[in-house]
């Protein structure tokens, strides 16, 4: 029923053959796209276009509220590739970076700092995996840059805020 949706939405009829459905199930475009970005990251790698971790900048200039970007690797990526869809693979951007060993040491590093936060028993914790655990297809899709923005400056700002809410009214109920 999801793909009927879909599909309804892009043709806007409601008249959807099951050979349009079957096509559909069969040949998933967004995995199709995700793999394309990621032989073109590979690509530009393997032919010595290597951007060497300059993606990374983006993570910070991420963290200012509207702020546009030309370090996102999607943006480095398609000057090279125009033909692709946007988007990221979680794997791509390490790849165009350092190759496929960046790949490993980048998901190393990833996992670890993920370790960190999922088995810590604190309130902030809970508060900073939210959007983690929300967005992990997009995560898939779009790397770790999509929730940067909620995880360092949202998460803290609700966290602490709610943290100042509990002191002052907690006070208020001891007086």
């Amino acid at each position: 029923s999801a793909m009927y949706i879909g599909l309804t939405r892009m043709e806007r009829s409601a008249h959807i053959s099951v050979s349009d459905l079957l096509n559909n199930f069969l040949v998933q475009g967004t995995a199709g796209d995700v793999t394309y970005i990621f032989n073109c990251a590979t690509d530009l790698w393997k032919n010595g276009h290597a951007v060497h971790g300059i993606t990374y900048i983006d993570y910070i200039l991420r963290l200012i509220p509207g702020f546009y970007s030309m370090y996102s690797s999607e943006t480095m990526l398609h000057a090279f590739y125009p033909d692709t869809m946007g988007g990221q693979l979680f794997y791509a951007e390490a790849m165009m970076n350092f190759g496929i060993i960046g790949t490993i040491i980048m998901n190393l590093e990833f996992f670890i700092v993920m370790k960190l936060i999922v088995f810590r028993k604190t309130m902030f914790r809970a508060y900073f995996i939210i959007p983690i655990i929300i967005e992990v297809f997009r995560t898939a899709y779009y790397g770790r840059a999509s929730w940067l923005l909620a995880c360092c400056v949202e998460v803290p700002i609700i966290y602490f805020g709610i943290w100042i809410l509990r002191k002052v009214f907690y006070r208020r109920i001891i007086n």
